[in-house]
């Protein structure tokens, strides 16, 4: 499921963007994002064209690949812990990114949707 997704699951491209992104320096972080699109995939299920299905079907066997490889790191703490402890250090990278004005990340804040992104080239 390296291709992009179909226009009917354009919701979860982003969320594969930012696991892309990751997947060398954070492998674990990089699969809750894909578990979390695969989520949004199957609540759009009902929309989904057969060929979308196609789609749905190579990123369910790539999860299934990753959680065999990744099991030690998913025993070893919770996927909230997991995701939390990221979030944390993403939100500490952002404020040393020189924005003081940006106290508490909110999605609508401009510095939020479109440079926050590029923190994550820090890993």
């Amino acid at each position: 499921a390296s291709q992009q997704p179909p226009p009917a699951l354009e919701p979860m491209r982003v969320y594969l963007d930012r696991s892309r992104e990751l997947q060398a320096a954070k492998p674990i972080v990089a699969h809750y994002l894909r578990v979390f699109a695969m989520n949004i995939a199957l609540q759009l299920r009902s929309r989904l064209r057969p060929a979308d299905l196609v789609y749905v079907s190579s990123l369910m066997d790539s999860l299934e690949q990753e959680r065999t490889q990744l099991e030690a790191q998913r025993a070893a703490k919770h996927p909230q812990e997991t995701i939390r402890e990221f979030a944390i250090d993403l939100s500490n990278r952002a404020r040393s990114a020189d924005k003081p004005e940006v106290s508490i990340p909110n999605p609508s804040q401009r510095w939020t949707i479109v440079d926050a992104p590029k923190v994550a080239q820090a890993y």
